[in-house]
């Protein structure tokens, strides 16, 4: 019997960036027709709260949230609360909702490179503890800098997340002009 070996060069092997990513944000971009695109792209984490709320029955694409599960498309990450919280982080962590709270907490264990939430105490605390995060308008402009989606459909896509989600404009004309050197860190390999 023949067998045959193959050998991958670890320079050659691509490992991809992991976004931890909360319901809100998940749902959004859902609903946009980016979620396909943005777990191409990734590794994504959901929390086991993110996901039980994500593929609830009644919710928007719960089913194919199932099916992405159920297909490995992301991972699906269990807390652990017995890890120490950083002190300057406990009080202001705990007043968040059990899904936003994990997601940070997740990333504060380990398990992501950056953090994808839309929702504004959650963004904010992701901001003051200079925690790396992105919003769901982020994720469109990253996609079309890594020309994953057309120019066209960015717009499409901004104007779309921009009637589903709650944005300041402040925030929406960010997301359109940013500087391309200021999404480094998010960018996919």
């Amino acid at each position: 019997m023949l067998t045959t070996t193959i050998i991958l060069n670890p320079e050659m092997v691509s490992i991809m960036k992991r976004g931890v990513i909360d319901a809100s944000s998940a749902i959004l971009l859902f609903k946009a027709g980016l979620f396909e695109d943005l777990i191409g792209a990734y590794q994504i984490v959901l929390a086991k709260s993110v996901y039980l709320e994500v593929s609830r029955s009644g919710y928007p694409g719960a089913r194919s949230f199932g099916r992405y599960c159920v297909n490995r498309r992301y991972e699906v990450c269990s807390v652990d609360r017995l890890k120490k919280i950083p002190p300057d982080h406990a009080a202001t962590l705990c007043a968040l909702g059990n899904g936003e709270k994990d997601t940070i907490m997740l990333f504060l264990n380990g398990d992501g490179d950056f953090i994808i939430i839309d929702d504004g105490r959650g963004a904010g605390f992701c901001r003051d503890h200079r925690i790396p995060y992105i919003n769901s308008l982020l994720v469109a402009r990253i996609l079309l800098l890594s020309r994953i989606i057309s120019a066209t459909v960015f717009h499409e896509k901004i104007e779309m997340l921009t009637r589903l989600g709650r944005y300041s404009q402040k925030i929406i004309d960010y997301a359109v002009t940013c500087p391309s050197q200021e999404m480094t860190l998010f960018m996919p390999e």
